[in-house]
């Protein structure tokens, strides 16, 4: 019994599949369907990368930071998730247990993601390209920066403010291997710390 209603669905199934390649136009669109549903995995599996705030010390000494009245303990080089950011954020850092600084920072629902940097370090945001016709080499060497008095060739630029937010990946983040393939140029943003930078400039271009 089992084995006849399988016969039938198999031969079901491979009725179907000759009227598929009978139909061109249907085909087409499963082709077509098939080739959407594979760029939008590629996309959320490779690209799409999720929205948070993190709360970091870059420094090589532990830091005490008060966000909001909550306080957090960072050793050095830690970063934490940090959520319930509110219109305006008062932040004060402390220093073996003495007020350092005090500042605010303004926060929008349309901010997606950010860094808040209480000690006011040096932070980098390297622009990286794709596309099937981009010239990497030529967009690269069409921009540079110096940084502690070394040229640096790229799309970059730096900041030192207390909320950072000019980027799409985050510090622990990593840049695509592989983006959808078009003839349009896109820019993908990342920040480093400026060390983190460094390292990973010497790496990849040097």
């Amino acid at each position: 019994m089992l084995n006849m209603y399988f016969c039938k669905i198999l031969i079901l199934f491979s009725s179907m599949i000759q009227k598929i390649y009978q139909n061109k136009s249907l085909l087409g669109f499963i082709i077509a369907l098939f080739f959407t549903a594979l760029s939008l995995w590629i996309y959320l599996a490779f690209i799409e990368q999720d929205n948070y705030f993190l709360l970091d010390n870059p420094t090589e000494e532990t830091v005490k930071v008060t966000l909001n009245k909550k306080e957090y303990i960072l050793a050095s080089y830690q970063s934490v998730a940090v959520s319930d950011l509110k219109e305006v954020n008062a932040i004060e850092l402390w220093k073996k247990n003495e007020l350092f600084s005090k500042d605010t920072f303004h926060f929008s629902k349309k901010i997606k993601r950010g860094v808040i940097n209480p000690t006011h370090s040096t932070y980098v945001v390297y622009s990286n390209f794709y596309g099937i016709s981009v010239n990497k080499d030529s967009l690269l060497k069409a921009h540079s920066y110096q940084l502690d008095s070394t040229t640096y060739v790229g799309k970059i630029r730096t900041h030192n403010s207390v909320f950072i937010n000019d980027f799409y990946l985050n510090l622990d983040q990593n840049f695509p291997k592989i983006l959808k393939k078009s003839d349009k140029i896109s820019e993908i943003r990342k920040i480093f710390r400026k060390n983190q930078f460094i390292d990973f400039y010497n790496e990849n271009f040097k």
